[in-house]
């Protein structure tokens, strides 16, 4: 009787092992669920930060223009400056995401591993 105690006891310690490891593996699943969002977003906001940095550049170069012009009036010149002050915010808040990102998935990959 005192081996069929035994035998019982080892058989329920077992089963919360093995449940345990079954909670373990879900858990894992969920993270890399949420991991490969993260990296699906993060290339998303990738590409289109070098959009943005792109339209930037353009920007810059056309109110660099705009100032040499005698055509450009101070109109253009303010409409051109309004501009390239809303896509420099648009950046960094694109590069704040970013930065956001890239912590949670280092905290992610901490998790994992």
């Amino acid at each position: 009787q005192n081996e069929n105690q035994e035998l019982a006891e080892t058989c329920a310690k077992m089963q919360q092992i093995m449940q345990s490891q079954q909670e373990d593996r879900e858990v894992e699943n969920k993270l890399r669920s949420k991991l490969s969002k993260i990296l699906t977003n993060k290339k998303k906001l990738s590409k289109n930060l070098k959009l943005k940095e792109k339209e930037l550049l353009q920007l810059k170069k056309d109110l660099a223009d705009a100032r040499q012009s005698s055509k450009g009036g101070s109109s253009a010149v303010k409409t051109l400056n309004d501009r390239l002050n809303k896509f420099q915010k648009d950046l960094e808040d694109k590069n704040r995401t970013i930065a956001k990102l890239r912590k949670d998935l280092d905290d992610k990959n901490d998790v994992i591993s």
